[in-house]
């Protein structure tokens, strides 16, 4: 009988051994995809910040190249010649002006586009 009991005690002791290497397995597994995981998320961070920051300078450029000019008046006249003869021909659909620039309808749509994004 304590041959038989031996046995039996070896072989749940091999069944415990076992699970518990397939739980160490699983740990590590675990452990691997919670690493690749949080690695993805830093990476999807970093691309939203970058995404972020070039909408914001792209918005800004708009700001400065054609509202500034549009709605203040805030340009050099030798800039404002140049800006009227190269958009000269292009459709525009706000109220043209012989001392301010008027931004085209490209712009006219973007924008707005670019602040609410």
């Amino acid at each position: 009988k304590s041959g038989i009991l031996m046995y039996k005690q070896q072989k749940e002791l091999q069944k415990v051994t076992q699970s518990d290497d397939q739980r160490q397995t699983l740990r590590e597994k675990h452990a691997k995809d919670l690493q690749t995981l949080r690695s993805e998320h830093q990476h999807g961070a970093l691309r939203f910040c970058l995404y972020i920051l070039y909408l914001m300078l792209f918005t800004c450029m708009q700001l400065y190249t054609w509202w500034l000019p549009y709605c203040c008046g805030i340009i050099t006249q030798s800039r404002l010649n140049r800006m009227q003869t190269s958009t000269q021909g292009i459709v525009s659909i706000l109220p043209t002006s012989s001392t301010r620039l008027v931004p085209t309808l490209e712009y006219s749509i973007l924008f707005p586009l670019c602040v609410l994004s």
